[in-house]
């Protein structure tokens, strides 16, 4: 038999008498369920139509049980014959079901393998109220998770599991939803749990309190996601006092206050038919469904129909701040612009505009903030619809330091644009990337149903299936007008979650939040070493993988294959083509570099924070799975062909003589990247067999190491690597390194480069002196490198008085090269021809010159401060780490060398390799009167 219960109507068994119901409510509400915890009792309650005095509905409406069994027998035929006919796709209608006023659109979709239902009610958490915050969101767990009058929560649950699947809901501010997908043959049984679900919900007390147990448990893990902290002080700052300001999630206090009479209330009230939307898209037989909803779920007494009354929003104050101490390295800034309401026409073009500001990667502040300026490491963007005025925020990530001059440079921004509205281009690349997430937000039907009945309660259901059309109408000065509105400088409320000090009332203080900390991390096991070094005070992380190989790998004839692979690695990995790859490395701001050096290959890049793990991903899948298609490497072989065909500069043409004539007859006397002629005589069809062999044989973890630096703590960046890196272990070892050889023994010599100078300049000379040392130790580069401080270091060194104090010179230089097998010291000097003689002989006097204590001491710490000064540049600083990784020497041990080494040591090293008879000489300048000048044969 039929009967009505407040303003639920339902089958059930014949009613009870007042005195039965009355206890069985009173039971329901005091915890003191009946014998079996699973019954849940009917609760009492006049109609509405009742308690307004109309005429109940007449017999005729209801169902006898012989008229229940026919119908349900003949949905059944209809449900068998709507499997096998393909319904085309019509479009939506809205139908409004008598008496209930339950909404309802119905999408076929013939093609979908399942039906999605989404319903909504037109109440959520505005109504709530600072005393009762939360009670929205309780009662949608207690709807979701707890029983009904006719089944317990276990018995819903199984059933669900039965259609194969789960309800889900979500409450927003001014909505309800509650979303189910099931397959086409479960639609019906679904649409009638659902109906269960909604209209006979039973609130036992105890239930309510292990509900609320529960949704206070989620809260308390919220508040440890410093985003969702972030948004809600967004609201807060935004709204204010108002109801939207509050968190729609509730607080655990007042959840924990609340009772099932208080559910009961809020259920009878708020939560009623007239009130309800539903959608349902899938391939389903509309007709059929329509006829099913209006004889269940319309077949019951509206109730109240109309939105919930909203208090009207607060002006927002100027300079409104919400700020939060938070233990994270980074910080957090939201951003937050006021909208109009949600069925305003000038909805749309207020969110087309915050796209413009913040909705892609060309959008106006990632421009500024991200790509020109790095101030900022991520931009989102979040829009948020809502009946009495919706909100645009924009979150930035940055580093603690930089939050006041964010905030400067989004004021600036915003007035630039009040000053020159964004052009069409602008606007449309916008338009563009709005209209394209909102149609992926109807792409599927679980996320069509639910934006059908979100716009159905919001504004107007159709929104999101005609939004393009409705983009192309809006003229373009409204978008302007739109921009003054809602966008300008005094139209933002800023919420700000940071380390402890990290922003106080604009002033900018810095948080330290990473310690430095350098970390070396031994290979084996099929990893390969890799060195980590935190730099807290950076913004940009920086990353090198050197492998063993290099020119000292390359056959004869073939000087630059090396180079070659290197090069063509950065045309991607296997599956994308070389421009897309390099393309996504461009957006993402990331610089990176590849060649080969006498010893090793490399590859280097920086990285903003926002993008270094992406980077790192796809250069490390380049690396181990690289394309190298014949075009890439073609192009490769035309770039290394353009930067070998010519000397850039005198100091390149004498840096390559030296070592040619110096290594002549080992593989460094190619100077790197390779040699032209090698490069240029390879065919064509060569290249790519030739490139991927020489992959093969050194692209393997057993020839890697790498370092990486960036403002991490060193765990991470040691686990950022190994996670890029994991395929890289399953390759087997094929041997270990390059050919061994012993560096020549040529007698040094002078070599001249010619150069003329026309009449108008005047002649100078650039003069290379130049000492090697056969043996590559930590010691002998110690030696070294403080002879070429002593020598050539800068201010006070022997050599800067020739150019300081009497003029002699123009330039002067020290280098130390550093290579597997030999290391060399060179010298430059630019200095005109008639002091060439001079010049050279007061560099071997000075180098034979004994050294003191205390200008030895002088020289480490001028090489100590450099080294620190090459450690806050980070891409130099990992290119050095993983050069030592890979030779197998410890930077610290170098340091301790360099500190150890004493007068008498450095003067033993160098009387044995820096003396007149070992020193080569190259000089670029006239011929002939260079000649005269040092008096020396070529």
């Amino acid at each position: 038999m039929h009967r009505q219960i407040g303003n639920r109507r339902y089958m059930t068994d014949p009613p009870l008498n007042d005195g039965a119901r009355a206890a069985r409510r009173a039971r329901t509400c005091s915890g003191k369920p009946r014998h079996s915890e699973y019954h849940r009792p009917a609760r009492e309650g006049r109609s509405l139509r009742e308690r307004s005095g109309a005429q109940p509905r007449p017999p005729r409406g209801a169902f006898t049980r012989l008229r229940e069994c026919l119908i349900m027998s003949g949905m059944v035929v209809l449900v068998a014959a709507a499997l096998l006919v393909q319904v085309p796709p019509a479009v939506p209608q809205i139908d409004v079901l008598k008496p209930s006023g339950v909404r309802v659109l119905v999408v076929p979709r013939p093609a979908s393998s399942t039906v999605a239902i989404a319903a909504g009610f037109r109440a959520g958490s505005a109504i709530d109220g600072a005393a009762t915050c939360g009670a929205a969101h309780l009662l949608e767990h207690a709807i979701l998770f707890r029983g009904t009058e006719f089944s317990s929560g276990d018995e819903l649950i199984s059933r669900w599991r039965e259609l194969g699947g789960r309800l889900n809901g979500n409450t927003f501010p001014d909505y309800t939803v509650f979303k189910i997908s099931v397959r086409r043959e479960g639609v019906y049984t679904a649409l009638e749990l659902l109906r269960e679900m909604l209209f006979h919900p039973v609130f036992a007390q105890i239930d309510v309190q292990r509900e609320a147990d529960i949704v206070c448990a989620e809260l308390a893990t919220r508040e440890k996601d410093p985003l969702l902290v972030l948004y809600q002080l967004a609201n807060q700052a935004v709204y204010g006092d108002h109801n939207y300001g509050l968190p729609s999630f509730g607080f655990p206090r007042t959840i924990k206050e609340l009772t099932s009479a208080a559910l009961y209330a809020r259920l009878d009230a708020e939560y009623t038919p007239g009130r309800l939307t539903l959608a349902i898209v899938g391939p389903v037989n509309e007709s059929e469904v329509r006829f099913f909803l209006r004889e269940t779920y319309g077949s019951y007494a509206p109730g109240t129909t109309t939105q919930p009354a909203l208090a009207a929003l607060p002006p927002l104050a100027p300079n409104t701040r919400r700020v939060l101490a938070w233990t994270s390295p980074e910080a957090q800034l939201a951003f937050s612009f006021r909208g109009p309401p949600s069925a305003d026409a000038d909805w749309l073009p207020f969110e087309a505009m915050a796209y413009v500001l913040c909705g892609g990667e060309r959008s106006i502040l990632r421009e500024q903030l991200i790509h020109q300026t790095a101030i900022a490491r991520r931009l989102e963007l979040i829009v948020e619809p809502r009946v009495g005025g919706g909100l645009a925020v924009f979150r930035a990530v940055a580093d603690p330091a930089n939050i006041a001059l964010c905030e400067r440079e989004v004021k600036a921004s915003l007035a630039r644009m009040l000053d020159r509205p964004p052009d069409r281009e602008v606007i449309d690349r916008a338009l563009n990337r709005l209209a394209l997430e909102a149609a992926q937000r109807t792409e599927s039907p679980q996320s069509l149903a639910a934006e059908l009945v979100r716009w159905d309660i919001l504004g107007k259901w159709e929104y999101p299936l005609d939004l393009r059309t409705r983009l192309a109408q809006v003229p373009n000065e409204r978008f302007g007008w739109i921009g003054r509105q809602y966008f300008g400088p005094q139209h933002y409320a800023l919420g700000v979650v940071a380390p402890a000090g990290a922003y106080e009332d604009g002033r900018r203080s810095v948080a330290s939040v990473v310690s430095r900390e350098r970390r070396v991390v031994a290979g084996g096991g099929g990893t390969f070493p890799v060195v980590a070094q935190s730099l807290p005070e950076s913004n940009v992380f920086s990353f090198a993988l050197a492998v063993r190989g290099g020119l000292a790998a390359d056959a004869s004839g073939e000087e630059g294959v090396s180079a070659l692979a290197a090069r063509s690695v950065l045309f991607g990995e296997e599956g994308k083509s070389g421009d897309a790859f390099r393309d996504e490395l461009l957006r993402w701001g990331v610089e990176i570099e590849a060649g080969a050096k006498r010893d090793v290959s490399f590859i280097r890049f920086s990285a903003p924070e926002g993008y270094f793990e992406d980077a790192l991903d796809s250069v490390s899948r380049a690396i181990l799975d690289p394309a190298f298609r014949p075009p890439d490497i073609e192009r490769a072989r035309q770039d290394l062909l353009v930067e070998t065909a010519a000397f850039p500069s005198l100091a390149d043409a004498a840096e390559r003589a030296l070592w040619k004539h110096a290594m002549e007859g080992t593989p460094y006397a190619v100077f790197p990247p390779g040699s032209y002629d090698a490069m240029a005589a390879l065919r064509s069809d060569d290249l790519a067999s030739r490139t991927w062999k020489q992959w093969d044989r050194w692209w393997r973890p057993e020839h890697f190491a790498a370092a990486v630096c960036g403002p991490r703590n060193v765990d991470e960046l040691v686990a950022l690597v190994r996670r890029a890196f994991a395929t890289a272990a399953r390759q087997p070892p094929l041997g270990g390194g390059p050919a061994e050889f012993t560096p020549p023994r040529h007698s040094p010599r002078t070599v001249i480069i010619d150069k003329d100078y026309r009449q108008t300049e005047q002649p100078h000379v650039y003069l290379l002196c130049a000492w090697f040392v056969p043996e590559s130790t930590l010691e002998n580069l110690s030696a070294l490198m403080l002879l070429r401080e002593i020598l050539a270091g800068g201010p006070g060194s022997r050599l800067w008085r020739l150019r300081q104090d009497e003029g002699l010179l123009y330039h002067l230089q020290g280098k130390v090269v550093v290579s597997r097998h030999a290391l060399c010291v060179q010298i430059a000097m630019v200095l005109p021809i008639e002091n060439l003689r001079l010049a050279r002989n007061l560099l071997l006097q000075e180098a034979k010159r004994t050294v003191e204590e205390e200008e030895l001491a002088l020289a480490r710490k001028a090489i100590e401060r450099e080294n620190e000064e090459r450690r806050e540049r980070g891409l130099a600083l990992a290119d050095e780490e993983a050069w030592f990784a890979l030779a197998g020497w410890e930077r610290d041990a170098y340091h301790d060398v360099l500190r150890g080494t004493s007068p008498a040591a450095f003067k033993a090293r160098t009387a044995l390799y820096c003396t007149g008879n070992r020193m080569w000489t190259i000089a670029v300048g006239p011929r002939d009167a260079v000649s005269v000048e040092l008096s020396a044969r070529e």
